[in-house]
């Protein structure tokens, strides 16, 4: 089908394994992207100095989950005075700013499980605290630790053209991952989640947003992202970042439909504010809420031309809630497994394997194989989008 669009026609050289930075693996049951050899590219640097006597085994996190740490990293302020954030610099034995900049490709290419810790640390590269170094080192050192960590998509039917390999770990165990109750979509149906933390800035009072977008059972868009304004109140931020969610659903909607994979029904956004998903559905806002800018009641209007629809989710398996803070250990992995794809998809055989039952229902009637491809080449297109948009996440 790609192939009828084009102007000058392709060369085949084989699958790809690796385009702009990225590893492709193609595999009988999915597809994963990941950015091995990107980080082995940037990480010789670090472990020649600061990193050669760290411990990296031990890093289940982007940030130190405990509260006394990410408050003083929030709260801290760096001296702006040149010659201590050189000598500062010099004692780290790192550059923030490149860090910064090494984590921004990784996050906005690949990696979602850093998106808000790299979001958050880059909000300090102009005069940094000790913390903010440590903090950032630690991003690293996880990064390092799981190199080889990527998105997963699944196919419907096994290609029997492409090799077997094992499905990719599940860091949580059965009970953690809360199987049941949970949404269940087709390959082909878009859909997202969207999550606001309100008032989460110590300094500005702004809200953090997040937003996941998903298909084929990995995630293929998403954002962490400081407010711009101060809401007042979180039914206000969690309506706010819903509007910032539709935008990318109806871009995401539209590289589909070029794709050959059209949604005919309304995306599915998932919220777990109930005033949120009230005041959307019911398509007019309510009298506490008329102060709201003007443009952020436009998702009354894609919900009312049937492009999208806020449906309510229970906070436990909202994975956008992993965009918008530090988790602990156990509930950022289940939110991990499922963002990066490291759970099968209910329409997979090896679903039905994590739940230690046969499969009796067929499969969708769909190639997967084209699906899978179709995928890649979606993220291929939008990875230059949210690069040259991402570049400053704080400003995305």
């Amino acid at each position: 089908m790609i192939d009828d669009k084009l102007t000058f026609a392709m060369k085949r050289m084989g699958l790809v394994t690796l385009f702009n930075g990225l590893d492709i693996q193609q595999t009988a049951d999915y597809i994963k992207i990941s950015c091995t050899t990107y980080i082995d590219k940037i990480m010789p640097k670090h472990l020649t100095t600061w990193l050669s006597d760290h411990d990296i085994s031990s890093r289940p996190t982007p940030l130190p989950s405990n509260k006394t740490f990410m408050t003083s990293f929030l709260n801290a302020k760096g001296d702006p005075d040149p010659k201590v954030q050189s000598k500062l610099s010099k004692e780290m034995k790192i550059s923030y700013r490149s860090a910064i900049g090494e984590l921004i490709y990784a996050m906005t290419t690949c990696r979602p499980d850093i998106s808000y810790a790299t979001v958050r640390a880059s909000q300090y590269s102009v005069n940094p605290h000790a913390i903010h170094y440590h903090g950032v080192r630690h991003i690293l050192k996880y990064l390092y630790a799981t190199k080889d960590d990527g998105l997963y998509y699944w196919r419907t039917t096994p290609n029997p053209n492409l090799p077997s390999i094992s499905s990719p770990p599940i860091k949580s165990n059965q009970h953690d991952l809360l199987l049941d109750g949970r949404p269940i979509h087709s390959p082909t149906e878009l859909h997202g989640f969207v999550d606001s933390d309100w008032a989460a800035c110590p300094q500005t009072r702004r809200s953090f947003a997040g937003v996941c977008l998903r298909l084929a059972g990995g995630c293929i868009g998403y954002r962490s992202f400081l407010m711009p304004t101060v809401p007042q109140s979180s039914t206000e931020g969690e309506f706010m970042a819903a509007c910032a969610a539709g935008r990318m659903i109806l871009f995401v909607r539209s590289v589909l439909w070029d794709l050959g994979i059209p949604q005919a029904a309304a995306s599915l956004l998932y919220e777990d504010n109930d005033a949120c998903t009230a005041m959307a559905n019911a398509q007019k806002p309510t009298s506490r809420t008329r102060h709201m800018d003007i443009k952020y009641h436009a998702m009354c209007e894609w919900v009312e031309r049937d492009l999208l629809l806020l449906q309510r989710v229970d906070t436990t398996v909202n994975m956008a809630d992993h965009f918008t803070k530090q988790l602990g250990t156990t509930l950022f992995h289940r939110h991990v497994d499922y963002i990066m794809g490291h759970v099968p998809p209910h329409y997979t055989v090896h679903f039905q394997k994590l739940l230690g039952v046969s499969k009796t229902t067929p499969p969708d009637k769909v190639s997967h194989p084209t699906i899978a491809a179709k995928i890649c080449q979606l993220w291929i297109q939008t990875i230059r989008h949210h690069t040259s948009i991402l570049s400053n996440p704080i400003l995305a």
